[in-house]
C-alpha cells in the first residue's frame, strides 16, 4: 500500500486507480506532484460533509493524443457549482469557509 492510499483508508475513503498504459514523458515531477497532491486534498475534503455512502476517490490516467495526458480525480463528495470550475486555479478563490485559495493557483 502506498503512503496515499493508507492516509485515505483511514479517513475511511477508498482510492480507485484506473491507469492506462502511458508512454515515459518529460514532466516537471515536482509540479505534478503539487497539483496532484491538491487535487487529492480537495477531494478528500469534498468528502468531509459526512454522508453514508462509501466515500471514494477515482484517480484516472490516460492517454489523449501524442505527447498529452489526462489526470482525473473525480470524488462523490459534495461537488462544486458549475459556475466555480473556472475559478478553482484562481488566486485566492475558495469555496470553503476556512480556504486561503493559494493551492491549485501556486501550481500554475
Amino acid at each position: 500500500m502506498r503512503i496515499c492510499d493508507v492516509s485515505l483508508a483511514r479517513h475511511h475513503i477508498t482510492l480507485i486507480k484506473e491507469f492506462s498504459d502511458t508512454p515515459q514523458m518529460p514532466l516537471d515531477k515536482h509540479r505534478v506532484l503539487q497539483i496532484l497532491v491538491n487535487l487529492i486534498n480537495n477531494a478528500k475534503q469534498a468528502l468531509d460533509a459526512g454522508t453514508n455512502r462509501p466515500l471514494q476517490i477515482v484517480l484516472r490516467l490516460k492517454i489523449v493524443d501524442e505527447g498529452r495526458v489526462r489526470v482525473e480525480i473525480e470524488d462523490n463528495g459534495e461537488g462544486i457549482a458549475r459556475d466555480n470550475l473556472s475559478r478553482v486555479f484562481e488566486h485566492g478563490f475558495s469555496t470553503r469557509v476556512d480556504g486561503h485559495g493559494f493551492g491549485l493557483h501556486s501550481c500554475i
